[in-house]
């Protein structure tokens, strides 16, 4: 993947646990991403302030499946929202907090998206169900930056047999070299 930014630090950070609430030390709700980064920083020779203000100023992704339509169980979805699998990202928005995307975030994403004719979609969550979260909104109590989440719709989410559109994955993947390549 091309990056042209020659400032700052570009990292994937995977978690473990997610499926038990992410509390342990290799979990989204640890420290463990927050010291890296300022570790990182440390060994590049950056003065703590600055690390911490290069932490603030960052951007993050938060990639996750998302709820997709169903034919067969049209009720479970938001009837303005219904993300149908093969018309894009889904970016994910909860009033409640249970995704951490914020305006701004999403207004850089859907930047993106535009400009380079990805297709994308909107997820709100039905205001009389309640829905999960992601490991965004966890590990944003650490890392207080700019964030996003977003994924690829999927139906029986959790099952043993989930179903996406291919294209929806393509989709995402050229989304993410466009992220790191602004």
């Amino acid at each position: 993947m091309n990056q042209k930014r020659e400032k700052g630090i570009n990292v994937i950070a995977l978690f473990d646990n997610e499926e038990i609430g992410s509390r342990t030390k290799q979990g989204a709700d640890s420290e463990f991403l927050y010291r890296l980064l300022k570790k990182i920083y440390r060994c590049l020779g950056v003065a703590e302030e600055k690390a911490e203000t290069a932490i603030l100023g960052g951007f993050a992704l938060s990639l996750d499946v998302a709820h997709g339509f169903h034919p067969n169980k049209p009720e479970k979805s938001d009837p303005t929202n219904p993300n149908p699998l093969g018309k894009g990202v889904v970016i994910k928005r909860s009033s409640a907090q249970n995704y951490v995307t914020d305006s701004e975030a999403v207004a850089t994403a859907m930047m993106i998206f535009e400009n380079e004719g990805i297709p994308y979609q909107k997820f709100a969550s039905r205001s009389d169900v309640s829905q999960g979260g992601t490991l965004g909104s966890i590990a944003s109590k650490y890392l207080p930056m700019k964030m996003v989440d977003m994924g690829v719709p999927i139906l029986a989410m959790h099952s043993a047999r989930e179903l996406m559109a291919a294209a929806d994955q393509y989709y995402l993947e050229e989304f993410v070299t466009a992220f790191f390549e602004q």
